[in-house]
C-alpha cells in the first residue's frame, strides 16, 4: 500500500512539473512575441522621426 501511495505521489509531482514546463514554454513564446512587437514599434517610431 505504501509503495502505491509513493508511486501516486511521484506521478502527481511529475504531472505538476510537466504542467509547469508547459506554462513556462507558453510564457516564453509570449515574451518573444512581445519582444518582436516592441521592436516593430520602435522601428516604426524611428522611421517616423528621422
Amino acid at each position: 500500500a505504501f509503495k502505491a501511495e509513493v508511486k501516486e505521489e511521484l506521478s502527481a509531482q511529475k504531472m505538476d512539473i510537466q504542467e509547469l514546463v508547459r506554462n513556462q514554454k507558453v510564457m516564453s513564446a509570449k515574451q518573444e512575441e512581445m519582444s518582436a512587437d516592441l521592436k516593430a514599434i520602435l522601428s516604426l517610431l524611428q522611421n517616423r522621426n528621422p
